[in-house]
């Protein structure tokens, strides 16, 4: 019973690290093409 409950936890958290990845990435793809300068210029 422990060891289910041990490799459910660790398929959890696998599951949440990975889900977050599309986020992270589409942070960084709009931190980089827009940084502000250009309603100034």
């Amino acid at each position: 019973m422990k060891m289910k409950k041990q490799f459910l936890g660790i398929l959890l958290s696998l599951v949440m690290v990975l889900g977050l990845m599309p986020g992270m990435g589409m942070t960084a793809y709009a931190n980089s093409t827009y940084t502000g300068a250009e309603k100034f210029n």
